[in-house]
């Protein structure tokens, strides 16, 4: 619009000084003395007024476009929720052309199969996410370096060694009886104050199986080591490898299984010779192994047993560097105890603290003290127990209180129960009426 102005105000015929123009009813052009006075050029003309069909039209086509948009979900929030449709057996009660016998017939079903839920029920989502926000959540990169406490430090840490910021992401302790218990830093209450996770050991006649448990106690996890025994084997982690057959002795190797709260195997450890540097994860599905990689765990510096415990160097620590693969859709994502990572880093941590008192022989006695005496203790119960019960019995028959508790006990019948009859009358019998 304001180019219109400028243009329709320089077209103006002006000769000098002066300006002209021709005045009403007359052909004459009449001089006009030049001004050097602005002049209002955003004064709009009647051209230049947007017509009220123009914001008619715009109204129309936004109401259109309102009845193709989806109404927030935040709208949704504080709505009541929607009813429960009506049962096949209320349809029928309700429809007006039924008898009054499909009507009956209907009610009596459906009071015999009870009412359907009265709000739809919730998403296995959004309780997955009430469950889990109830405990800490951890992040951290592609790698994970598990150590143990060393320099004066009781505890032992995960350290996410990215380059761009080194940090403790969570902190672990032993557990007496071997197991170990995982706890995130607190503003208020200090380091790995609170509780993330809990691995225990379970009371079992054979292998040595252990749970992981979030901070609510709750188990996420099973987790199953097997040592394995081979008689003749060369200096060697595998028969592959070239190796001096002269020199063959025992070898004992490890096994870690770790499956979920329903009992499926989630994922495994290849059979790796004790002491060796490298452990691989694989996961498992249906029931089968994918061969799919999940995790590479790699031994930082040289050293065995309770060797990690030494003070070190930051810059060289001593510990287990955990490598997930570039294509995992998680990284880099709040994780819980339900994560995969987590099952595996705690199998790792749980395999380093004990390969500190592991025997020659591959086997680790750690908590098969208090697993003794939990069981001798259970049977001197059952045998107490029994011979509780086998002293009662004998005072009760011989003691005379069988007889006396007969007696209370037909007395009691005589008295409410109704008096069966000495003698039975026949029914009439009339053979016509």
């Amino acid at each position: 619009m304001l180019q219109a102005r400028l243009q329709s105000y320089e077209d103006a015929p002006s000769v000098g000084n002066q300006r002209f123009f021709l005045g009403k009813g007359s052909n004459q052009a009449v001089p006009q003395a030049s001004s050097t006075t602005a002049q209002a050029l955003m004064v709009p003309g009647s051209a230049d007024a947007i017509p009220a069909s123009f914001w008619n039209s715009a109204a129309k086509i936004i109401d259109v476009a309102g009845l193709s948009t989806p109404v927030p979900s935040a709208a949704y929030i504080n709505a009541q929720p929607a009813k429960a449709p009506l049962t096949s057996w209320q349809s029928v009660m309700q429809a007006p052309a039924q008898p009054l016998n499909t009507k009956l017939g209907s009610a009596v079903m459906y009071g015999m199969s009870g009412p359907i839920t009265p709000t739809p029920p919730p998403q296995q989502a959004a309780i997955s996410q009430e469950f889990i926000g109830q405990c800490p959540m951890v992040l951290f990169n592609k790698e994970l370096s598990i150590r143990a406490g060393s320099c004066n430090q009781t505890l032992g840490s995960w350290v996410d060694p990215s380059p761009l910021n080194v940090r403790s992401v969570m902190r672990w302790r032993p557990l007496p009886a071997g197991g170990l218990s995982f706890g995130v830093d607190s503003a208020v209450s200090g380091e790995g104050s609170a509780t993330f996770a809990e691995i225990t050991q379970q009371m079992t006649l054979t292998g040595y199986n252990f749970v992981m448990k979030n901070c609510l106690g709750i188990t996420r996890w099973s987790l199953e080591e097997n040592v394995y025994k081979v008689d003749s084997m060369g200096k060697v982690s595998s028969t592959l490898e070239l190796h001096d057959v002269a020199m063959n002795s025992v070898a004992f190797f490890l096994k870690y299984i770790i499956r979920n709260a329903a009992g499926m195997t989630a994922a495994e450890s290849t059979l790796f010779r004790m002491g060796q540097n490298q452990v691989n994860f694989t996961e498992w599905k249906n029931g089968e192994n994918t061969g799919r990689l999940l995790a590479t765990a790699n031994r930082q510096g040289t050293w065995t047993k309770k060797g990690w415990q030494a003070c070190m160097s930051p810059t060289s620590p001593r510990g287990w560097t955990i490598s997930y693969p570039g294509d995992q859709k998680h990284h880099e994502s709040p994780a819980t105890v339900q994560d995969i990572r987590v099952a595996i880093a705690g199998s790792i941590t749980l395999m380093a603290f004990r390969d500190e008192v592991r025997g020659d022989n591959g086997l680790n006695t750690q908590g098969s003290a208090t697993e003794l005496m939990t069981f001798f203790c259970g049977i001197a119960l059952v045998v107490l127990g029994v011979i509780l019960v086998t002293n009662f019995c004998m005072v009760f028959r011989a003691s005379g209180i069988r007889e006396k508790v007969k007696k209370t006990m037909f007395d009691t019948e005589g008295a409410l129960l109704p008096k069966r009859p000495l003698t039975h009358r026949n029914a009439p019998l009339h053979p016509c009426y």
